[in-house]
Order: C-alpha cells, then sequence, then structure tokens
C-alpha cells in the first residue's frame, strides 16, 4: 500500500496555520472580543449545569425560555416568556445575554476565516451563509453608514440580527471595537422595544380570549419551521 506524505504534510500544514492564527488571534483587539463572549458561554453553561441549586424557582422557566431563544429567536422567546410568566428582567437580560455571546464569539472566528488565517471544516459553511445575508445589505447599508449598521441591527429583517450586522461591520471596514459598540448598543436597544411592544401585545391578547396567546405561540412555531425548511431546500438546491 502506498503511502502519500503529501496529505501528511498539507495536514500539518493546516494545523500549524491554525496554531498561528489562534496565537494572533488572543493577540488582538478580536482575541479579546472572543474571550469575553467565551466567558458569557461559560456562565450559560454553568447556569444549565447548577442554577437549579441558586434559583430553583426560576431554573425551569429561565431553561424554558433559553431553548425558546435557540429555536424561535427573540421575538418568540420573548413572547414564550410573558406566556409562561418569566419576569420581565429576566427576559430582558437571558435576550441581551445571547446576542451579547452570540456576537463576541462568532465575529473574531469571522474575522479570522475571512482572513483564510483560520480553517474549520465545519464552521466554513455557517461562515459563507452568514456573508451571503450580509452581502444582501451591504450595498443598502453603506450608504448610510454608522447609522445604516445601527438601524439595521435596531430593525432586524427576518433571518438577520447582530451576528449579520457584525458581518456588514466588516465589509464596511470599521474597527473591531467600533462594530462592536454599534451592533450591541443596537441590539440591546432592540431587545428593550421588543420586550415593550410584546408584553403590551400579550396583555391585549390575553384580554380578548385565555387561548389567544397559546394560538399566537403555536403560530409563531409554524412560521419558524417553516423559515427553516425553505433555508434547508435554499441551500440543497
Amino acid at each position: 500500500m502506498k503511502s502519500n506524505p503529501g496529505k501528511g504534510i498539507k495536514k500539518v500544514n493546516t494545523a500549524s496555520k491554525n496554531a498561528v492564527s489562534w496565537a494572533m488571534l488572543f493577540n488582538s483587539p478580536e482575541g479579546h472580543i472572543f474571550l469575553a463572549g467565551s466567558c458569557i458561554m461559560i456562565f450559560i453553561i454553568t447556569w444549565f449545569l447548577f442554577g437549579w441549586s441558586w434559583s430553583p424557582e426560576n431554573y425551569q422557566r429561565i431553561n424554558a425560555l433559553v431553548g425558546t431563544r435557540l429555536v424561535m429567536g427573540r421575538p418568540g422567546s420573548i413572547y414564550f416568556g410573558n406566556v409562561i410568566g418569566v419576569r420581565p428582567l429576566d427576559i430582558l437580560w437571558i435576550n441581551m445575554l445571547f446576542d451579547t455571546a452570540a456576537v463576541l464569539i462568532l465575529y473574531p472566528l469571522f474575522v479570522l476565516t475571512t482572513r483564510e488565517l483560520l480553517h474549520i471544516k465545519f464552521f466554513k459553511k455557517p461562515i459563507l451563509r452568514t456573508f451571503e445575508a450580509s452581502r444582501k445589505h451591504h450595498d443598502a447599508i453603506q450608504k448610510y453608514g454608522a447609522i445604516g449598521l445601527f438601524a439595521f441591527v435596531l430593525f432586524p429583517l427576518w433571518g438577520t440580527g447582530p451576528v449579520v450586522g457584525s458581518a456588514i461591520g466588516i465589509l464596511m471596514g470599521f474597527s473591531s471595537w467600533f462594530i462592536m459598540g454599534i451592533v450591541l448598543t443596537a441590539a440591546y436597544l432592540a431587545v428593550i422595544i421588543m420586550a415593550f411592544f410584546v408584553t403590551k401585545l400579550h396583555i391585549w391578547l390575553l384580554s380578548m380570549s385565555f387561548y389567544a396567546p397559546v394560538t399566537v405561540i403555536i403560530i409563531i412555531v409554524v412560521v419558524t419551521i417553516c423559515f427553516h425548511i425553505k433555508q434547508w431546500v435554499d441551500r440543497k438546491g
């Protein structure tokens, strides 16, 4: 059986290139951003493991809210939080925490991947999808500069948000900390505005019928499933 030394060399070169890339990452602004995001993720994981002992009365509700955020996104999680009786402040900080962690962890990886300094196979396709989404909106936002980026994150379209906004910031040539400031400020404000209006909607629906909020949850679930199916079909096509 013949050996293929070239294949081994390629693997070694890729591994050493990734090692150099990670070293560059942790010595750069993007590295500091990534470390901050990692700390937030450690906090979230720790809560999942030990939160029941700290706050048993809120543990199940908050975990349900977190799960809804992962599946249905920000609007669904805010509305579901109101339905199951999660405290308004908990709804706010959990959604803000998720937006922060997503941006702080994914943004540095975007930077390294687009500069071809990092090669992670399973991460390549999500990166390409995110940048495809960012390029679709880049031209329209570019002419308005930072204000346009802020507005895009503040009033996101379906399937977009702070992560796509940070990718657009890269395309616009803004510095890392400037992108973080714009994107996260807009994301936090978006959470507050959305929580305010969704809470008002929930109260209004309850005044109409006890079953109205449940009906809205079902509609959100169906729309979310249809959206993900469409995305899957588009990727396969």
